[in-house]
């Protein structure tokens, strides 16, 4: 991987993509099962350590999260959970050396028009997605789009800085970034924020699984209990507006495939400016990602995966 990383390193920004298909991608496809091991926890230290920690190896974790036997499928599987590694890797180099526009190109937008209406109708909405497929990759894929949101996250990412988001978002008028954890400033003042912009038919974006946020609840998640933040489902009952998940992942090669999906329905019977709305609607958008992570398990990262193991199973 030392070739790979001074390969990105300086390659420009015009042939990126191409030379990381044409260069990467063969090398860890040519490279067995067992020598992947070697190679993902040489890189992967911390998470590896984590995994050694808790008495376990990849192969058993992606069995125990999937349900899936022993044999080829298993392989297979943890063959594509090492490589969706490896790529976040060098995204996140990507990301470091040439900021948040530099891979833009690999994302191809699925609902491109759908997205684009709810932008032009100025309606509002709170967008809500999940920690998993390719790293960082949320507010690329709306500049791809053309579609700009308040992107609110825990904290700046360690691959960027303050000057090349700020950079980003020069770029693409209406972006907007807000860091949730950020001793600067308070979440009152993002919570206002975040009103203020879906009042103006703006448009929102946040992670359901970050662990900020001032209220957690506890969720079921791939079998064990998280704590997810409400701060979605309260902007989208203090405001009226939908509440509608979005899913950036890994597709062939080093593409990246942007989807904007069904709002989450909203709970019925439960007074709508309760909190016991707030938490329905939380625990709905949960679901929707368990369910689809469930579907393309290719997409967990070890990462996530090393942290979720460490938290209390459900009976």
């Amino acid at each position: 991987m030392t070739k790979a990383h001074e390969f990105m390193s300086t390659s420009s920004q015009a042939n990126q993509s191409a030379r990381l298909r044409a260069h990467i991608d063969p090398l860890l496809h040519s490279l067995p099962l067992n020598l992947l091991y070697d190679l993902s926890s040489s890189i992967l230290t911390g998470v590896w350590s984590s995994l050694l920690a808790e008495g376990q190896s990849v192969p058993n974790v992606v069995m125990n999260l999937t349900g899936l036997p022993p044999g080829e499928a298993l392989d297979r599987l943890v063959t594509q959970v090492l490589f969706t590694d490896f790529k976040n890797r060098c995204l996140t180099h990507a990301w470091r050396v040439g900021g948040l526009t530099s891979v833009k190109e690999l994302i191809r937008c699925h609902d491109l028009q759908r997205l684009q209406d709810l932008h032009q109708n100025q309606r509002g909405a709170v967008f809500v997605f999940s920690h998993f497929g390719p790293k960082y990759a949320i507010a690329p894929a709306f500049q791809q789009a053309g579609v700009p949101v308040a992107l609110f996250q825990g904290v700046l990412p360690a691959p960027l800085t303050r000057e090349n988001v700020e950079r980003f978002a020069e770029r693409m008028p209406g972006m907007e970034f807000y860091w949730l954890n950020d001793p600067r400033t308070n979440r009152a003042i993002h919570l206002k924020k975040g009103v203020e912009r879906l009042q103006r038919g703006g448009l929102v974006a946040t992670a359901i699984d970050g662990g900020h946020g001032d209220v957690l609840t506890e969720a079921e998640f791939f079998g064990h209990r998280i704590q997810v933040a409400r701060g979605a489902a309260v902007l989208a009952r203090m405001t009226g507006v939908p509440l509608i998940p979005i899913t950036v992942t890994w597709g062939e090669g080093w593409s990246m495939d942007f989807r904007v999906h069904e709002p989450i329905a909203p709970p019925t019977g439960i007074p709508a400016n309760s909190a016991e709305f707030d938490l329905a609607l939380t625990h709905g958008a949960v679901r929707f990602f368990d369910a689809y992570l469930r579907k393309s398990p290719e997409q967990l990262r070890l990462d996530r995966i090393a942290r979720l193991i460490t938290l209390p199973r459900v009976n």
